[in-house]
């Protein structure tokens, strides 16, 4: 069997051995000139691996000494082979097949944008205790646990009126969140979203400058008036001073 009959998505290990076996008595490589330099330096390397002085060493690979810097020709049949079995096998399953692009549906889309949009209401909405607008991102029937803060979980009237008993007291606020981490499965949606407070605490007339990082874990569903948080855990995640 010569290298030309091998079909490179199809290589049993002994098709494999025998490939590399015949390699050792190639002494250079070529690949295609539309890769970048970089891709065109990897599979040169790679390929170096298997080229040495033209003696055949059909029990190991050549040592460090008896490789040799590969040129970049290669006559057939040994050319096809062993440009597809790198081309094919490594350069195209690593970096193209196993992390394709996620494409998202208009619908998506909207939806994604729609619950940004929410999370940023809601930060300006607490910073400013503006809860008109801050009552556009709960649902009326939802659940808030805040058992790392020191609160049992309660409903979201509740909470609303704990929060605005806050304003005499959180003078200065800043709240920054990070990446918005979403599962989105039809008319439901699940976030993961980082947030670092920065907060001005007026006790007893003195100012202190609290630092705090938590997480909200919210649940959110589509309502008719749009996309609502049904149910929020804030997860406590540090707390520092500057």
């Amino acid at each position: 069997m010569g290298l030309g009959d091998f079909d490179t998505r199809r290589i049993t290990r002994d098709q494999k051995k025998t490939i590399f076996r015949n390699v050792g008595m190639v002494s250079s490589v070529e690949v295609p000139g539309m890769l970048s330099p970089t891709l065109k330096k990897l599979i040169v390397l790679i390929a170096g691996l298997f080229l040495h002085d033209g003696k055949r060493n059909q029990n190991r690979l050549p040592t460090r000494s008896r490789v040799v810097a590969p040129t970049l020709t290669l006559t057939t049949p040994q050319r096809p082979v062993l440009c597809d079995l790198f081309l094919s096998k490594f350069v195209t399953h690593s970096i193209g097949d196993l992390m394709p692009d996620r494409v998202y549906s208009l619908t998506e889309i909207q939806d994604r944008f729609a619950i940004i949009d929410l999370y940023d209401r809601q930060l300006a909405g607490a910073e400013a205790f503006d809860f008109d607008q801050y009552d556009t991102t709960f649902a009326a029937d939802a659940r808030i646990d805040l058992s790392d803060f020191g609160q049992p979980e309660c409903d979201y009237p509740t909470y609303r009126a704990w929060l605005a008993s806050l304003k005499d007291v959180m003078v200065e606020a800043q709240r920054i969140t990070g990446g918005l981490r979403l599962e989105l499965t039809g008319d439901q949606a699940r976030t993961h979203v980082p947030v670092a407070c920065h907060v001005t605490m007026a006790i007893a007339e003195q100012r202190k400058l609290t630092h705090t990082g938590l997480f909200y874990n919210d649940v959110l569903e589509r309502r008719p008036e749009g996309w609502r948080i049904v149910r929020r855990v804030e997860e406590h995640a540090w707390s520092g001073s500057p």
